[in-house]
């Protein structure tokens, strides 16, 4: 007859911060000279395990204050801007979702003129 005991393994998990992350590579709109455009952004942009707290902000990629003919309204996650005959082109920024703790992430956002 054989007799086999039970062995546990105790095994200690310490909480990590994760940064949030983007459910979209990238975001696009294409907007016409001198037209004020309205940009809803998803309600699902970013994904937080640990937080459902995320606050955005509109940012150039160097980290600077978007450009002045665009403006964000964070509580509503609108972007709006009303280009300008010097706009024409790609501008890129960037909407960074930031957690409670300030980890961050970020969506690119081109718009075209």
């Amino acid at each position: 007859t054989s007799s086999v005991s039970p062995s546990f393994i105790t095994q200690e998990v310490s909480p990590v911060n994760d940064a949030p992350f983007s459910n979209y590579p990238s975001l696009t709109v294409s907007v016409l000279q001198d037209q004020t455009f309205t940009l809803p952004l998803p309600s699902d942009l970013f994904t937080d395990v640990d937080d459902t707290q995320i606050l955005l902000s509109l940012r150039n990629p160097g980290g600077t204050s978007s450009p002045s003919w665009i403006q964000f309204d964070p509580v509503n996650r609108v972007v709006t801007g009303t280009p300008r005959n010097n706009n024409i082109g790609q501008t890129l920024v960037n909407v960074v979702g930031t957690d409670p703790q300030g980890l961050f992430g970020i969506a690119p956002l081109v718009i075209t003129v």
